[in-house]
């Protein structure tokens, strides 16, 4: 009897283990984050889910697992072709206006007043927050647009305001799905089983390595693989100061508890604040002073984004605005270049279109002759490409790289833009394509890309902190430089036609020439004789800022400003004889208009709203300001009087009472 007792004891003590260990199991996963799959779906119905989505499955005792695509660090992808843009909008509370950020282009229009009227929700439930708790009236938001690309959008606004003389910020996250308006949770981003404590933690120990790192100065961290810990990279120094060291260092262990807590606020709010790029996903925590972020290439096993919500047929209305073909975990712009575009233009030809120094200056009135010169830099790169197409199609052996990188400047009171369009290539032999690949993608994907060379060779830098980049065995470089009259889009030919009829430009020229060049710390101590066979050998080219002589053997050219030159000698700073009144410079008086006609007169009421993209359905006042070079129209735009300033709105008043007066008369 009493072995009997036992045993039931011993079984009672074991099943109770046994079911605690269970309990605490399904505890475990449960805070995890993993998302379960009920099992109460019939597999007949789990395999038409499959079907539709395209996702393939696996099957363990009629229970079907949902796979969902994860980044292919091989693969491309394609930026929305979308336009996000701040728009002024009315505000009833101030009585004044509010730039908004707003998108245009979906099919849908019901899905984008959706996320428009939210992002002005959130925007106004801000402001409204401050304006009414804190009594603040001067708010400026601006807007960052974080991500565009995969039928998803990513935007945060900053905003500004003052108390007291002390200027505060604070920034809205916002996050949605194009295809139907729906706010993109933190858990989207990710497969439907992902361990998302994990995620978070390992963002966390990001956060803290790199901080750890920047006490340090470390230059680089990144993921152990093998010891499953965060490494930093630093430099180490011998006491004289003449050599140094490049060395790993191991960050010490992190405080568990802190990590616990930080993950625990973030996991439990029902808001979870995030944003992200195609690079990398932000999380941003209330009352944490760190950036806690981390590369979606460190998490590529766990990320869906890039193909979640992509569908079969587009949902936007055109196809080319967002740029095309991108590496994943990249994104195509960076602080310095503006990426337009690049990829393959044959099986051994890899090249690049960036935007490198594109200046226009405030107030600048040629938008549409900057846009001209744009995609005519653009067609002259097409046309380097095919030559360099060709070239490489003869040479199968070698693999080339061409770089094409564009630069405009302007200054708003000169008529002159100078455009830049520079080209260096070089070539590597085709057996290193693999590591060319890799190295490209690299490059890409840190945003650190750089053609730099000298006579050694063109290197492709992939990444700023450590030693990977690609040597190629020549460099060649040329620049093609163009001077236009922004008024007309003509080609400058030489500097003769930058001063006036009647002025002796080259005189002028060779006499303030010789001042610059006795005070140029390269020349001064030229003698008089050399310094003279200098200027008589000197050719000139321009720019906005001057005139500049360059010399045959001389490194150095000299460049004299237009102030130097004299304002009254040259042509280049009219820019007003387009305009019929410079109305939206000052306002206008009724006796200065008194002889104008009826149809100057309604040119020059016309003008005011075309210089802010009317696009214009008169088919006379299209004809007549499409010939302008000022003038930019933005398709189907009707502009406001409220988008207009004070001045331009009164000299509205103005001309409209003139017209009215002389149509009476």
């Amino acid at each position: 009897m009493k072995k009997i007792f036992l045993g039931i004891f011993v079984f009672a003590i074991i099943s109770f283990l046994v079911t605690g260990i269970l309990i605490n199991q399904k505890i475990n996963d449960s805070s995890s984050g993993k998302l379960e799959v009920e099992n109460n779906i019939s597999g007949e119905i789990k395999n038409e889910i499959n079907k539709e989505s395209g996702n393939d499955k696996e099957e363990n005792n009629n229970v079907s697992q949902i796979k969902e695509k994860t980044i292919d660090l091989n693969a491309t992808y394609n930026q929305n072709d979308l336009i996000v843009e701040e728009e002024p909008i009315y505000n009833e509370i101030i009585k004044s206006y509010i730039n908004y950020p707003q998108i245009y282009g979906l099919k849908d229009k019901d899905v984008e007043k959706r996320i428009n009227d939210d992002i002005k929700q959130k925007l106004n439930n801000e402001f409204e927050k401050i304006y009414f708790e804190k009594n603040i009236k001067d708010f400026r938001p601006y807007m960052r647009v974080n991500s565009n690309f995969a039928n998803i959008l990513s935007i945060e606004i900053n905003y500004g305001y003052s108390i007291n003389g002390n200027y505060n910020y604070d920034t809205i996250y916002l996050n949605y799905k194009l295809i139907d308006g729906e706010k993109l949770k933190f858990e989207d981003l990710f497969v439907q089983n992902a361990d998302l404590n994990s995620i978070v933690r390992r963002i966390l120990y990001r956060t803290f390595t790199q901080n750890e790192a920047w006490n340090h100065e470390v230059y680089d961290i990144k993921f152990d693989n093998e010891k499953e810990e965060w490494t930093a990279m630093t430099w180490s120094y011998d006491d004289a100061g003449n050599s140094n060291e490049y060395r790993d260092i191991y960050i010490p262990k992190f405080n568990e508890y802190e990590i616990y807590k930080i993950m625990n606020k973030f996991m439990s709010s029902e808001d979870k604040q995030f944003s992200f790029t195609p690079s990398e996903i932000t999380l941003h925590i209330e009352g944490s002073e760190y950036r806690h972020n981390i590369e979606f290439i460190d998490i590529a096993e766990d990320v869906v984004i890039y193909d979640k919500y992509l569908t079969e047929e587009s949902i936007f209305e055109k196809d080319n605005i967002g740029m095309k073909n991108i590496w994943t975990c990249s994104v195509p712009t960076n602080s310095e270049d503006r990426f337009l575009e690049y990829g393959f233009a044959a099986e051994n030809l890899f090249y690049q279109i960036s935007e490198g120094y594109i200046y226009v200056d405030n107030g600048y009135p040629f938008e549409k002759t900057i846009n001209t010169l744009k995609d005519q830099m653009l067609a002259e790169s097409r046309n380097i490409i095919e030559e360099y197409k060709k070239i490489a199609t003869n040479n199968p052996d070698k693999f080339y790289i061409l770089s094409l990188n564009h630069e405009i400047n302007t200054e708003k009171d000169i008529n002159i833009v100078p455009t830049i369009l520079s080209e260096t290539n070089g070539y590597t032999s085709i057996q290193n394509k693999d590591k060319v690949m890799e190295d490209l993608k690299d490059s890409y994907r840190y945003r650190n890309v750089d053609f730099y060379g000298s006579g050694m060779g063109l290197y492709l830098e992939s990444n700023s902190y450590n030693e990977s980049y690609l040597k190629l065995d020549k460099i060649e470089g040329k620049t093609h430089k163009i001077i236009y009259d922004a008024r007309n889009l003509k080609e400058i030919t030489s500097v003769e036609e930058l001063f006036k009829d009647d002025v002796d430009c080259m005189n002028i020229l060779n006499v303030k020439l010789k001042d610059e060049l006795k005070v140029n710390w390269n020349y001064k101590d030229y003698g008089d004789e050399r310094i003279a066979d200098l200027i008589a050998h000197a050719y000139y080219d321009a720019d906005t800022y001057g005139i500049t002589a360059n010399f045959p053997n001389e490194e150095y050219g000299v460049t004299i400003s237009y102030n130097i030159l004299g304002r009254d000698l040259l042509n280049i700073y009219d820019l007003n004889p387009i305009f019929v009144m410079p109305t939206n410079i000052r306002l206008i008086d009724s006796s200065e208009i008194e002889n104008l006609s009826l149809e100057d007169l309604n040119i020059a009421y016309n003008e005011i709203f075309a210089r802010h993209g009317h696009d214009f359905k008169s088919k006379d006042l299209k004809e007549y300001f499409d010939k302008l070079s000022w003038y930019n129209a933005i398709q189907n735009k009707a502009v406001s009087l409220e988008e207009l300033s004070d001045i331009e709105r009164k000299n509205i008043d103005t001309i409209k009472g003139m017209l009215e007066q002389k149509k009476n008369n």
